[in-house]
């Protein structure tokens, strides 16, 4: 009897945080963090290029708008992309829920919390990609 391969997914958060921090321009970037890009974006670079010669599937957590999904095609060229997207080698997860917590203690009240999101491209994938490419 032919045992079938399973398929291997990993789930890589690790790139939204980069492209969240780095490359929205709605936010600032300090000096250390400046002088830290060109080494960070080679750790990570090689991190997601690891990740997917050992693991059938990467699937990128994306909160937001989906600004992995252009860090990627930067990365691997138009054609590259389209090539993991035919193998199904990459994926993504819209991250819809949120770790709150409170900036003033209130006796009584546990300071954190969660929540989900409920507008545009938190909810809606397209939007998501729309907004992030």
């Amino acid at each position: 009897m032919k045992k079938q391969k399973s398929n291997q997914t990993i789930f890589y958060p690790q790139l939204n945080d980069f492209c969240r921090k780095y490359l929205d321009s709605s936010r600032a970037v300090s000096a250390m963090d400046r002088n830290l890009f060109p080494q960070r974006l080679t750790d990570i670079q090689k991190s997601i290029f690891e990740q997917f010669l050992l693991f059938d599937q990467v699937s990128f957590g994306v909160h937001g708008e989906n600004i992995p999904l252009a860090f990627l095609i930067n990365c691997f060229g138009r054609k590259g992309f389209e090539a993991l997207l035919e193998q199904r080698a990459v994926g993504f997860v819209l991250r819809t829920q949120n770790i709150l917590h409170f900036a003033d203690e209130v006796n009584g009240v546990n300071p954190l919390g969660w929540g989900t999101f409920n507008e545009g491209h938190y909810l809606d994938p397209e939007k998501s990609i729309e907004t992030g490419l």
